[in-house]
């Protein structure tokens, strides 16, 4: 064995050539390594200088620095991977704990696959309930109904693409993870003895690990195609908000117009002084909330005595008698127009109730328990939803001059003493 040797003892060549291999000059020697980790380092090291009247054996077992091209360096004896030097053994412990982090890796990646499939799912129950309500509902939707859901139905459709492409990239996430795993078990094969049965083992490693990462292809090939298409879904969904925009639009100035025709119709069968009033009840309503109950009946009690002159027990079974011939689907049309014709964005529900308890508190002429059903069904909402009421009744049933004063006094009493006034007036 030649003694150890000092840098300076190193010529040029041999720095340039060891270092562009990785080596540092280390104490006496030429070392590299890598680390495995916090406790073990793999190193390989040239010691040794070049001998005297050196003369390469015929077949040397192992070249030297100094008289052997840079192909030949480091050449490995395993013949499993050429470019490197001999491997040295790796521990148990070192083997297991680099399986248990692949292990662990792998075992994320299918949870968060499992994560986001559940989304995917969740969207595309969501699409299926959305399109199978429309399909159900769209002979009776009006245009802008119909674009509303369209709408949703776009914008679910997108974001179950997305949902999709997100599914795929966890999918191929956990397919890398997998071939990571299986390379590894290779790279651990690469360090055992150097047999013909493990180059056989090795290669039959490296071959699966490679077929498991081919299978990522066809997935990426999909999302690729997958993100062509969602500028499309994009701009499906900016086509159908302005579609929605306009219907709402349309429906917007259909009932204004509806409402101008109803103060035609209030003025051709009641006169023109009924038709003014109504469009002042509607002006009134604007901004305010409904009076309770309380209040209410406390404003309409100042007047009834003066109402109960000129209604008689007939004219009441009269008006109660053209309400019960009232069509529930009509009324729910003629509600939805004006709603829209006052700025409402939903009218109040249970209309049906509301109309039952209006025509008992005619027939028995006790409008406290009307009141009281009003200010539950409409506490909290515009003034306007009991006017869109009254005229959707109105307009929809023959309930004649006497019938047409008596609602307008009392919705009038749920916004001010003054309408009722002027309804009394009109009798």
């Amino acid at each position: 064995m030649n003694p150890i040797r000092k840098y300076e003892e190193t010529d040029k060549v041999e720095r340039d050539v060891m270092q562009s291999l990785g080596y540092e000059w280390k104490n006496r020697g030429w070392q590299r390594g890598s680390q495995i980790n916090q406790d073990t380092i793999l190193t390989q090291a040239w010691v040794g200088p070049v001998p005297n009247n050196f003369k390469p054996p015929k077949n040397p077992e192992r070249p030297h620095i100094w008289d052997t091209p840079i192909s030949e360096i480091n050449k490995s004896t395993t013949n499993i991977f050429d470019d490197d030097d001999p491997p040295a053994p790796l521990t148990e412990s070192y083997k297991n704990e680099e399986r248990k982090k692949k292990d662990d890796i792998v075992k994320y990646h299918k949870e968060l696959e499992q994560d986001i499939n559940y989304k995917l799912q969740t969207a595309t129950q969501i699409k299926q309930s959305l399109q199978t309500e429309y399909n159900k509902k769209v002979a009776s939707l009006s245009p802008a109904e119909k674009a509303e859901h369209e709408l949703n139905i776009a914008k679910t459709a997108l974001e179950q693409t997305k949902a999709q492409i997100a599914l795929d990239m966890a999918k191929v996430k956990r397919i890398e993870a997998e071939y990571s795993r299986l390379a590894e078990e290779a790279m651990i094969l690469s360090y055992e003895k150097p047999t013909s049965s493990n180059r056989r083992e090795w290669k039959k490693a490296w071959d699966t690990a490679h077929k498991k990462l081919e299978e990522a292809n066809p997935i990426k090939n999909k999302i690729e195609n997958d993100k062509k298409n969602l500028p499309k879904l994009e701009k499906d969904i900016q086509n159908k908000k302005q579609n929605l925009d306009n219907e709402k639009q349309n429906e917007i100035k259909d009932a204004v117009k509806f409402t101008a025709d109803f103060y035609k119709e209030v003025t051709s069968k009641y006169g023109e002084q009924s038709a003014k009033i109504a469009k002042e009840l509607a002006e009134a309503a604007k901004g305010k909330q409904i009076r309770n109950a309380e209040q209410a009946l406390k404003s309409f009690d100042k007047y009834k005595e003066s109402l109960n002159k000129k209604f008689g027990v007939k004219d009441r079974e009269a008006i109660a008698k053209a309400l019960e011939s009232l069509k529930r689907d009509e009324i729910a049309k003629n509600l939805k127009k004006f709603s829209k014709a006052f700025g409402l964005t939903s009218s109040f529900i249970d209309f049906h109730d509301l109309l039952q308890e209006l025509k008992k508190s005619i027939e028995t002429n006790n409008w406290q328990p009307f009141f009281i059903k009003t200010e539950s069904l409409v506490a909290g909402k515009a003034a306007v939803a009991i006017t869109a009421f009254s005229f959707s009744i109105i307009l929809g049933s023959p309930i004649g001059a006497l019938g047409y004063a008596l609602i307008i006094a009392v919705v009038g009493a749920l916004i001010n003493d003054e309408l009722i006034e002027k309804a009394n007036k009109l009798l």
